[in-house]
């Protein structure tokens, strides 16, 4: 059996299959609960041991929790795109883009799911009503246009909050406020980047 990686990737390289083994091993190995942790994935890109292989880009090393709230998944993933590349993937990838495969990625969640890049949490709030949120994890790479043999890298995941019960309703969202929280961050590495230096 083929283990799945637990990210949804774009830009495919030879360096990505390098990338998600890096990235697994800071994913929790709960099936109902596939957190990344933010600060052992920072921890582990400072502390790599192929320091010419591996660096972090100034200002992009911290996770950032982005909020918003709207009626549609465009509008979310518009949302998020414009934050995204304001201040943590501005060199990595475009909003146009960007926006493209956030949207994609809820908008067919249930395959997203069986992937096993997205997972579902049943939640409650503050006053005890009961509701969800579906989570997916994301992996973009693109050649840096300042370093020749250099790859930009950005993690991110994004968490949508809803008052809705039921998984299968999130396989066919309509018009339904939902709020979505985001964590990203950004490195850069070596075109022949190993997760584990010889």
């Amino acid at each position: 059996m083929v283990e799945q990686p637990l990210v949804d990737h774009y830009h495919v390289s030879p360096v990505v299959e390098q990338l998600l083994q890096f990235i697994r091993p800071h994913i929790s190995t709960d099936p109902n609960d596939l957190t990344l942790s933010w600060e052992g994935l920072r921890t582990a890109i400072k502390l790599h041991v192929d320091r010419q292989s591996e660096k972090i880009i100034p200002g992009l090393n911290d996770a950032k929790n982005i909020q918003s709230k709207h009626k549609t998944i465009a509008d979310i993933a518009d949302t998020i795109a414009i934050k995204l590349t304001s201040y943590v993937a501005k060199k990595i990838i475009d909003k146009k883009t960007l926006t493209a495969i956030i949207e994609r990625a809820f908008s067919n969640l249930q395959a997203q799911e069986a992937l096993g890049f997205a997972w579902f949490e049943v939640t409650r709030d503050s006053d005890g009503k009961i509701g969800s949120a579906f989570n997916h994890r994301f992996l973009v790479t693109t050649p840096s246009p300042d370093v020749p043999g250099e790859l930009l890298c950005l993690v991110f995941t994004v968490r949508m909050v809803g008052n809705i019960r039921n998984k299968e309703d999130w396989f066919q969202l309509g018009n339904v406020e939902l709020t979505a929280q985001v964590e990203a961050t950004g490195f850069a590495v070596k075109e022949d980047f190993k997760a584990q230096p010889e």
